[in-house]
Order: C-alpha cells, then structure tokens, then sequence
C-alpha cells in the first residue's frame, strides 16, 4: 500500500515539473513574441503595456508550482521514510517466520525419529520376545 502511494506521489511530482516547464517555454515564447512584434515594427502600445502584467502573472503561477514541488517532495520524501520502515518490519516478519519454520521442521523432524525408533524397538521385541516368568 506505501508503495503504490509512492508511486502516485512519483507520478503527481512529475505532473508539476511538467506543468514549471510548460510555463517556461511559455515565459520564453512571450519575450521572444514580444522582440518579433518590436522588431518588426509592428507596435501595439496596449499589447506593450499589458506585457509586463502578462509575465508577472506566468511567473506568480510557475512560483506556485514550484512551491507545490517542493510540498510534493517534502510528501514523498516523508512517504519514503515510512516505505523503509515497513521494508525493514517485513524483513525482520520474514526472518522471524523462517526461524520459527526451522523449529518446526527439526520438532518434525525429532517426532519422526522417536517414531522410527519406537517402531523400530517393537520391531525387535517381535523378533525377539522374551520369555514369561
């Protein structure tokens, strides 16, 4: 379960850093738009004076992406520490489990031997019966 939450948490830190590069391909695309239409003499004084609004506004929205990056990576660092904590109770399950396997197999084991022996003894007192006093 940690583990698919650090997966969906992988998956929504890769979706902001999308969206911080798709507002800076954006800012870019602006400033070079904006050199085309002052080179090419094609000035619009409201296009001009909106401008700097226009990327004020890109950059305060790439500024709070960034700021949920770094929320998104506080979440997946914390989701990170507690995958490691649950990697090592399972480890230490598993260990315990094949320790407490072992006991059981060599009880088995001993069982198996006191039965054959047993048999074994009976076995000998077939072939061998001693005689009633």
């Amino acid at each position: 379960m940690i583990q698919q939450q650090v997966a969906e948490a992988e998956h929504q830190k890769l979706l902001i850093q999308k969206r911080i590069q798709d507002f800076d391909t954006v800012i870019a695309q602006a400033f070079i738009d904006q050199q085309q239409q002052m080179t090419g003499g094609a000035l619009n004084p409201d296009q001009l004076q909106q401008f700097p609004h226009f990327v004020w506004s890109l950059k305060q929205n790439r500024f709070q992406e960034t700021q949920r990056l770094q929320a998104q990576e506080q979440k997946l660092s914390q989701l990170r520490g507690l995958l490691q904590q649950a990697l090592i109770k399972k480890k230490s399950l598993d260990t315990l489990r094949e320790k407490d396997f072992a006991k059981y197999q060599k009880s088995i084991e001993k069982a198996e031997e006191e039965f054959l022996a047993e048999i074994a003894l009976t076995r000998a007192c077939r072939k061998n019966p001693v005689s009633s006093r």
